[in-house]
């Protein structure tokens, strides 16, 4: 039984190796790999191009009721004579083909908002794709934050096991009272603690990535670290202009009020005469048979021109146009509201960019200045000069200040691409992604 202990722990410890190695070994992801396998397998963009696909063939369709159509009929009657001679059959088959010429408008004006569907289905696409892309920043960024947390948990617990054991060694020695040990293994068993929630969080931020890329929620992740940033100069008129230009959500609102209008001219055809030309063939027998096969005298041929105009519906029509001429009106509402609402988005990724830099530089210089005051504490404590609440003191200050700077750092990189997002260019140039198709 110990031998086959023994083995099954050298085989778990090399499954763990192997495993590690794997993980090592893999080649890290970049941002623009996530994107680009999140747009590929996402349903929101799937679902919105088999719209666009079910728009064109709307509008083919719309567009075929614009060509003459061919269409066959056969007749049977069964005529009762009750004072002649007898019964009689009679069959009849004809072949038309009928060309609308005129129907108010209708007929055009139903391609023209096929091809306005096609378009707002092409802007929600677009819309998808950027909220998608926008998702993937905010996973990636929240991967890379956690871990560097993890990073600043794992050296806050070093340094307090280095710290501990100091002051085991000075309380041994009688020169500080068992409080100041008690505190410092106090803060350790926290600083184990904070690491534990670290940790946890580190594997759920990389769970939502792998479930965001249709992968295992516990498949093993590597990514890039993204470690520096620099400014980007952005002018407010241009972040403006940039969203009034590429918001998809402008032009669907813009697109609502040219449906609207066409929804009008629909309407107003009723009051319209519909105009269409046909021509007939027709052959009438006393038996199906004899119809096809046998020469016959009572062949029709026909070319007609049909106009139907209808004058009187009870205002039906009226109130059709009416009912339309209202729908614009709050087209154009909901387009002034979106634009507005883009507007303050706009705005306020602007601002968090401007914030998020400054952050950037404070939480720099903090660091700096805390990483000496640990130094100089440390160095004073064990000169006895310092207290261990004072060594705790620096050390939580250093570890605040590293804990600011990765936010500082990751909310800058997420501040560029929301501002991105809100002015309709979340496509970064750098990334190599200028067409999600």
């Amino acid at each position: 039984m110990y031998r086959i202990f023994l083995i099954f722990c050298f085989l778990f410890v090399v499954s763990v190796n192997v495993a590690a190695d794997e993980i090592e070994s893999a080649e890290a992801l970049t941002l623009a790999d996530c994107v680009r396998i999140v747009l590929q397998n996402n349903s929101g963009v799937r679902y919105a191009k088999a719209d666009i696909q079910g728009k064109h063939a709307a509008r083919d369709s719309a567009k075929k009721d614009l060509l003459p159509t061919l269409s066959g009929r056969f007749l049977y009657a069964r005529q009762y004579d009750y004072y002649g001679p007898g019964n009689e059959d009679y069959h009849a088959a004809s072949v038309s083909l009928e060309q609308p010429v005129f129907a108010g408008g209708s007929l055009v004006t139903a391609v023209d908002m096929s091809e306005l569907d096609i378009e707002s289905s092409e802007s929600e696409l677009k819309r998808v794709q950027n909220k998608t892309v926008l998702n993937v920043y905010k996973a990636y960024y929240d991967c890379l934050r956690v871990r560097k947390l993890k990073d600043v948990a794992s050296m806050s617990v070093y340094r307090l096991k280095s710290h501990v054991k100091d002051a085991k060694a000075f309380y041994d020695a009688g020169l500080i009272p068992k409080n100041d040990l008690l505190s410092s293994e106090l803060e350790l068993a926290q600083g184990r603690q904070d690491l534990l929630q670290c940790q946890n969080a580190t594997l759920l931020a990389f769970s939502v990535l792998n479930v965001m890329m249709k992968r295992p929620v516990d498949a093993p992740l590597v990514i890039g670290d993204i470690t520096t940033c620099e400014k980007r100069e952005i002018e407010w008129s241009d972040v403006c202009n940039r969203a009034g230009e590429s918001r998809p959500e402008i032009l669907q609102a813009d697109n609502g009020v040219l449906l609207a209008e066409k929804a009008v001219i629909l309407a107003r055809a009723a009051y319209l005469p519909t105009i269409s030309i046909s021509a007939t063939y027709q052959k009438e027998r006393e038996s199906p048979v004899s119809i096809v096969f046998m020469p016959s005298s009572t062949e029709t041929r026909s070319i007609q021109a049909v106009a139907e105009w209808r004058f009187w519906s009870w205002g039906q029509s009226r109130d059709k146009v009416f009912g339309a001429k209202r729908e614009i009106a709050k087209a154009r509402e909901t387009a002034l509201e979106i634009s507005e609402g883009i507007i303050l988005e706009v705005r306020q990724a602007f601002l968090n960019e401007l914030e998020a830099w400054e952050n950037i530089k404070v939480t720099k210089k903090a660091i700096e200045q805390a990483k000496e005051n640990y130094r100089i504490t440390e160095a004073r404590y064990q000169a006895q000069l310092d207290t261990s609440t004072q060594v705790l003191d620096a050390h939580t200050l250093l570890d605040r200040a590293e804990t600011n700077y990765y936010n500082a750092l990751y909310d800058y990189n997420l501040a560029i691409a929301t501002l991105d997002w809100a002015s309709g260019d979340i496509v970064n140039d750098e990334l190599g992604m200028t067409n999600y198709e």
